[in-house]
């Protein structure tokens, strides 16, 4: 059994690597004649954006990861196994980003992109799943809101892939939001839940 000290430290030396990796992929202008710096500045404003996102979302994913070991009451086999494959798919997102940044007006480039993000959030999700299915977990109030957190991920990120199919990149956001928005409700209910139960 592996400690949760050892793959910390992995996911943590990987993550400072993915996330570092996302702005190196930013090719600063070179030998630009005089006046044009501003354009040539402009073409690397989509390569910005994912550089971004990425990073944004990459952020959620290392707190997220940190908050289902801690909620961990041990490190099985099972979820050394399943923490590897969340990282090997964290691994992917400099590709992925860097794809979608060069061609963001793409559909396929933006469903790879999407796709590769709900692996990650889906590798995540299931271990704490199957981890709470074991009975792997120590006693969390907040275990059920990291849940909660994770599921909706999934689903916003899979109906952003699926939608990058059928609709333009810039409108890929909007299926989006309906679901963030269910998301405040169930926490909010919850937490009223709680308080009362308290009460």
């Amino acid at each position: 059994m592996i400690g949760k000290g050892r793959i910390e430290a992995l996911s943590d030396g990987l993550f400072a690597i993915v996330l570092t990796l996302l702005v190196l992929d930013i090719k600063p202008p070179a030998g630009v004649p005089q006046g044009q710096l501003p354009a040539e500045l402009a073409k690397e404003i989509p390569s910005w954006i994912s550089f971004g996102i990425t990073f944004f979302l990459g952020s959620l994913y290392w707190v997220h990861q940190h908050r289902v070991l801690r909620s961990l009451s041990e490190v099985s086999v099972v979820s050394t196994i399943l923490n590897l494959v969340f990282l090997a798919f964290v691994s992917v997102l400099p590709f992925s980003t860097s794809m979608w940044g060069h061609n963001l007006h793409q559909p396929l480039a933006m469903a790879i992109y999407m796709g590769n993000q709900f692996a990650v959030a889906f590798a995540l999700m299931v271990q704490m799943e199957i981890a709470v299915g074991r009975k792997e977990v120590v006693k969390d109030p907040h275990l059920g809101a990291v849940r909660l957190r994770l599921a909706s991920m999934c689903f916003a990120l899979a109906t952003a892939a699926v939608s990058a199919y059928f609709m333009s990149p810039d409108r890929v956001w909007i299926p989006m939001i309906p679901v963030f928005i269910g998301v405040r409700i169930a926490r909010e209910v919850r937490k009223r839940r709680m308080a009362a139960a308290v009460a």
